[in-house]
């Protein structure tokens, strides 16, 4: 999980395609070593979006081979 999700895991080498990309924070939860919150910082959310309609086919790609490690997204 934290190679995948973590600051230089697979979706922030996907998301550094967008200039509007300002990194990735990944919090460990201390009384669930399971449990993760990942935080994906952008300029806005419409570049946020635009990235995803940008690169639809590669984050669709990634968030399926991802969706084993997720519970919940938002």
């Amino acid at each position: 999980f934290e190679r995948i999700y973590g600051p230089d895991g697979d979706w922030a080498r996907l998301f550094r395609r967008s200039p509007a990309y300002r990194g990735t924070t990944l919090l460990r939860d201390s009384a669930a070593s399971a449990r993760y919150l990942t935080l994906d910082h952008w300029d806005s959310e419409q570049a946020f979006l635009q990235f995803k309609a940008s690169f639809a086919r590669e984050y669709a790609a990634l968030d399926q081979q991802c969706e084993p490690l997720t519970l919940d997204e938002r």
